[in-house]
């Protein structure tokens, strides 16, 4: 999955550019191939991958997890979507749509209807890709990234 994860990593500082991300690809690959692992080992993951002659094409990878929810109405589980990449030039083929069917699939045979995707501020082709699928965003999250640049003007 490394060079998916790479491409979408790549992708999101495309979105936002101003060096908030890790800045090291085999650091941020290292990381993320960690809590893949951890919740696959848990059996707390769910890993769809779409190929075609033998190349991967794209992923999705969700986290399932326990509720309920202290805040928000979901069921006894639900999932979130951890990541969702598509290889750059098999974009815009519906790979994405298709991963997404199987992980709904998926997770109704599992009796889990609830799903949370956290997509960038400024990813506006994901955000209407989610809302396509009847999602709504519900909740932002501000971060204060002490290592990132800051603007100096008041």
């Amino acid at each position: 999955l490394e060079p998916l994860w790479l491409a979408l990593h790549r992708h999101h500082r495309t979105v936002l550019p101003d060096r908030l991300l890790v800045a090291d690809d085999a650091l941020s690959w290292q990381r993320r191939r960690e809590v893949y692992r951890g919740w696959l080992e848990s059996g707390t993951a769910l890993a769809l991958v779409a190929e075609r002659d033998g190349r991967l094409l794209g992923y999705a990878f969700a986290h399932l997890i326990d509720g309920p929810d202290e805040t928000f109405a979901v069921g006894r589980r639900y999932a979130e979507l951890y990541s969702l990449s598509i290889a750059p030039d098999a974009r815009g083929g519906g790979i994405g749509t298709r991963l997404l069917d199987e992980l709904d699939r998926q997770l109704a045979a599992a009796s889990i209807a609830d799903l949370v995707v956290a997509v960038m501020t400024d990813n506006h082709a994901a955000r209407r890709f989610y809302e396509r699928r009847g999602l709504r965003a519900v909740e932002t999250h501000y971060w204060r990234i002490a290592s990132a640049p800051r603007d100096q003007t008041p």
